[in-house]
C-alpha cells in the first residue's frame, strides 16, 4: 500500500448522500462486535421522537466504497456515505440552518474520504469504514472503527454460493458433480430456457487488508482522531440535546448547557480550530478510544 506512483482520487457528492432518499441506510448496530462495545461501554439507547424505536445514543458513519475506476489522472474512488441516526431527523436537524451554527460538513467529509483513500488504497468495491462516537455523562469521548475491505466481496461470494446451491437443488441431482452443471446447463439452455445462469463465484482472499492491526492504528490516529472527532462530537451533540432526547439522558446523568446545542461553523477555520484544541492539553487527556 501508499504506492507513490499512483495518485488516488477520492469522490463524493455530499448533497447526494444526504438528501437522497436511496443512499441512507441503516448501519447494522446489531453485529456482536459491536454489540460487544456497547455492553462494554454502558451505552444508553434513547428514542429520538415519540413513538420511535429506542437506538444507541452514539453517532455513526459508514464510509463504503461504491465503485473504483482507473484513469489517465490515477485511480477514482467513488464513496457513500451513511449516518446513524438514519432517519429524517439527522436530515433536518444537521443539514439545515437554524437557531445553530450551520456545520459544513462537505468540505471535511472530503478531505477524510481522500486522506481514507490514499491510506487504505482500495481494491475491490464493496469495503467499508465504520466510525462511531460516544459522550458519556462525564464527557469524556469514547471512539471506535471497524475496517472490512472484503465487505462487499463476501457478499458476492455468498450471493454466488447460495445461488448455485438453489439452481443445483432445482434442476439437477444432489449427486451429480458440481463440475459437471456448466456443461449440462449449457446443453439443457438449449432446450429450456427458464434455467438460470450459474453464478461466478468471486475472488475472495484469505487476508483483509484493512484488519490489519498496524493499518487500523493508521485509520485510528490518522482519520478519527486526526479528522472526524470534532465534526462527530459536534454531530452527537447537535441530536441528543434536542428536547425529546436530551430529557430522558438528563435522566441518565447527563447535564446539558447552551454550548451542546452548537454545530461548529468549520468549513474555512478547522486547521484554526484544530490547532487552539491542540494546545488545550487538559481537553486532550480527555479522550479514550477503543479498537472494534
Amino acid at each position: 500500500m501508499n504506492n507513490p506512483k499512483v495518485l488516488w482520487i477520492a469522490e463524493m457528492s455530499f448533497s447526494e448522500q444526504v438528501r437522497s432518499q436511496g443512499t441512507r441506510s441503516e448501519i447494522p448496530v446489531q453485529r456482536e462486535e459491536i454489540q460487544r462495545i456497547l455492553r462494554k461501554c454502558g451505552i444508553s439507547s434513547v428514542k429520538l421522537t415519540q413513538g420511535s424505536e429506542p437506538i444507541p445514543a452514539l453517532i455513526g458513519m459508514r464510509m463504503k466504497v461504491i465503485s473504483i475506476t482507473e484513469g489517465e489522472d490515477g485511480i477514482r474512488v467513488r464513496w457513500q456515505l451513511s449516518f446513524l441516526p438514519y432517519d429524517e431527523f439527522l436530515q433536518r436537524r444537521l443539514f439545515s440552518t437554524g437557531k445553530n451554527v450551520h456545520f459544513e460538513l462537505g468540505p471535511i467529509f472530503q478531505k477524510v474520504l481522500q486522506s481514507l483513500t490514499e491510506l487504505l488504497e482500495p481494491r475491490y468495491p464493496g469495503g467499508i469504514v465504520d466510525v462511531f462516537y460516544y459522550l458519556p455523562p462525564d464527557r469524556i469521548p469514547i471512539s471506535w472503527e471497524i475496517a472490512k475491505e472484503l465487505e462487499g466481496q463476501r457478499l458476492l461470494w455468498q450471493r454466488a454460493l447460495t445461488h448455485n446451491a438453489l439452481v443445483h437443488s432445482k434442476w439437477y441431482c444432489f449427486f451429480v458433480p458440481e463440475q459437471w452443471i456448466s456443461g449440462y446447463l449449457g446443453l439443457f439452455r438449449k432446450v429450456y430456457s427458464t434455467i438460470p445462469n450459474l453464478s461466478e463465484i468471486p475472488d475472495l482472499p484469505e487476508i483483509d487488508h484493512w484488519e490489519q492491526p498496524e493499518l487500523r492504528q493508521q485509520i485510528d490516529h490518522k482519520i478519527v482522531r486526526g479528522l472526524l472527532m470534532f465534526p462527530l462530537d459536534s454531530l452527537w451533540r447537535a441530536v441528543y440535546s434536542q428536547p425529546f432526547p436530551a430529557a430522558q439522558l438528563k435522566k441518565m446523568g447527563y447535564h446539558f448547557g447552551p454550548q451542546d446545542g452548537t454545530i461548529f461553523n468549520a468549513d474555512d477555520r478547522l486547521a484554526k480550530v484544530l490547532a487552539e484544541h491542540q494546545q488545550n492539553l487538559r481537553n486532550l487527556q480527555n479522550y479514550t478510544f477503543f479498537g472494534g
